[in-house]
């Protein structure tokens, strides 16, 4: 068995000078040289040490076989959570396989192909997963390329991943304001969802300001839904003034995407509208010449824009706020010069409501007019306040001159009002007192004599009977108002 051995161990030993490259030399006293990294094997198997003296190299060296080490990543995955066109964020992951013990660290770049080439380094780790950061710069990269790196060196072939960039951001926003007060806001947020939802959790909803000089832009948290919604509720009396004290004066609503990771950065955003629609010019003049009691036209110049306004609502009140306000029953006509079917008012356009007379006032001081939207009637009404009308005669006197029984005669004085603006004529009558002279008396409607013009204060019956004088009315009636004193001062005859 001896000689076999030495026949075997003299082949082993002439194999392994069989094929030998130079590598590198160092000078007497030293005891190691360094490798360079990525140093080609060329298939050999071991390293070589000869002692060399000035005269020669020995002949029989020292050796060592090495092994080429295999270290690199698998399974590489990125899935963008950044919803932002040209932006990335995420979480990096992979595995790392073969001799996994010689890595030190892992180095994730940005490339613009699989080899890696125009990469700038992003991140390095030590663990088998690392965030990318959101708003991270796509710019012209297409690929994420990750290196193994020992503490030598990092490999040269990476391992790398198409990117794809992910991009949800909802289109067509749109807010009608139906909250026809200025300043306010009421309707329905309305959006298309992106055409891919999958990294998208939910949608964020803010006021915002964006027309500020200084280019800093302020908003301000107004509402979330989940994904697969595409509209919510802005309940009327949304202030654009000062929202939620932050927002100075709200120009814009802004729907924000978000992922699990990160709302985005960019939103879709809509110019707010802010739907003002408020008659004007409100008056009414009391005809009812009744104290505590009015009646007449009451009319409102209509608001510039309509197309919102549906109908017009009137109230009594007892402030201009409307403190305990009661709404009237009565028709409102709308008196159109202009094409109201444009959506404007021209200046001549108003609207009217009749009033009947002989309406008790109450404790009411305002008239209020508020138009009202399919969504919700305005806050803020157009007040007038009411101004009761009294006029009533004083001082009526009447010395009868004819001294035949039965027969009247003589002047009818009396001391008009002292505000007879709306008085137009004086009604004279002949009436009977029934019961306590202290109770109003019942007036016989026909029993009317005369209307006498405003301005006059006698009325002469000369030598007339009573039949003459009802005879007479009847040619008078024709000048009759709409509304008259229906308490009126009476003398005893």
């Amino acid at each position: 068995d001896g000689p076999l051995l030495r026949r075997l161990a003299s082949v082993q030993y002439q194999l392994t000078f069989c094929r030998r490259t130079y590598l590198d030399d160092a000078p007497a006293g030293a005891t190691q040289i360094g490798i360079p990294a990525e140093t080609d094997t060329g298939g050999f198997t071991h390293f070589l040490l000869y002692a060399s003296s000035a005269l020669a190299e020995q002949s029989t060296p020292s050796f060592l076989r090495f092994d080429d080490l295999r270290s690199r990543v698998a399974s590489l995955s990125f899935v963008d959570l950044d919803l932002d066109a040209g932006e990335l964020g995420g979480t990096i992951s992979w595995r790392a396989v073969f001799d996994k013990h010689l890595i030190a660290s892992y180095n994730i770049y940005l490339a613009t192909s699989y080899e890696g080439d125009g990469r700038e380094l992003q991140l390095t780790s030590t663990e088998l997963s690392t965030l990318l950061p959101p708003e991270t710069s796509l710019r012209h990269f297409t690929h994420l390329v990750i290196y193994a790196a020992s503490e030598l060196a990092e490999q040269t072939t990476p391992v790398a991943l198409l990117l794809s960039d992910v991009q949800a951001t909802v289109a067509n926003v749109s807010l009608p304001d139906y909250d026809l007060d200025e300043h306010e806001i009421g309707g329905s947020l309305v959006w298309d969802e992106p055409s891919n939802t999958e990294q998208v959790t939910h949608y964020i909803v803010y006021f915002a300001d964006y027309n500020l000089t200084n280019g800093s832009d302020i908003r301000a948290y107004f509402q979330n839904v989940s994904v697969g919604n595409d509209s919510l509720t802005v309940q009327p009396d949304t202030p654009l003034i000062n929202f939620a004290n932050v927002v100075p004066r709200t120009t814009h609503v802004a729907i924000y995407t978000l992922s699990p990771l990160v709302e985005q950065s960019t939103p879709a955003t809509h110019v707010i509208v802010d739907a003002f629609a408020t008659v004007s010019g409100t008056l009414f003049v009391d005809k009812d010449l009744d104290e505590e009691e009015i009646g007449g036209r009451m009319a409102w110049q209509l608001p510039a824009q309509l197309e919102k306004v549906i109908q017009y609502n009137v109230y009594f009140a007892e402030s201009a706020d409307g403190l305990n306000r009661h709404l009237t029953n009565y028709n409102i006509s709308i008196v159109m010069s202009s094409d109201g079917d444009a959506g404007a008012s021209g200046a001549d356009d108003e609207g009217y409501l009749d009033i009947p007379p002989d309406t008790a006032l109450q404790s009411f001081s305002h008239l209020l007019v508020y138009t009202s939207s399919m969504l919700v009637e305005q806050s803020t009404p157009d007040s007038f306040i009411i101004s009761d009308t009294a006029a009533t005669v004083q001082n009526i006197s009447f010395p009868d001159e004819d001294l035949d029984l039965g027969d009247l005669g003589g002047v009818l004085e009396w001391v008009e009002p002292e505000d007879a603006s709306q008085v137009t004529h004086y009604m004279v009558y002949l009436a009977e007192l029934s019961g306590d002279p202290g109770v109003d008396i019942n007036i016989s409607n026909g029993k009317v004599l005369v209307a006498v013009i405003s301005g006059s204060f006698s009325f002469a019956l000369v030598g007339a009977t009573v039949l003459q004088l009802q005879e007479y009315n009847l040619n008078m009636l024709g000048l009759g108002l709409k509304f008259f004193c229906c308490c009126p001062v009476f003398l005893f005859l």
